[in-house]
């Protein structure tokens, strides 16, 4: 049995040069290549603001960026984001 061959049923590591040889593989599948697909889906949120008056864009806008990276940071995929000026 050549040392890249496996027993029935039971894990056994890719011939050198193939993939990572450190992830164990079963049936021909690495479970390396696994792992993205079973993490667990990153929350999404909406940034919603409302502009007051005497706020500048450019404020506004800060404050809207600031507001993402926290989100970011919390593991938060932003996916949208809406502004409404007050009166």
């Amino acid at each position: 049995m050549e040392s890249h061959d496996r027993a029935p049923g039971g894990p056994s590591q890719a011939p050198a040069g193939e993939g990572d040889l450190h992830a164990p593989r079963l049936d021909g599948v690495s479970f390396a290549s696994m792992s993205a697909s079973t993490e667990a889906p990153r929350p999404k949120a909406v940034l919603v603001s409302v502009q007051l008056p005497g706020v500048t864009d450019a404020d506004q806008q800060s404050s809207l960026k600031e507001l993402k990276r926290l989100c970011q940071t919390l593991g938060f995929e932003v996916v949208g984001e809406a502004t409404a000026r007050g009166r």
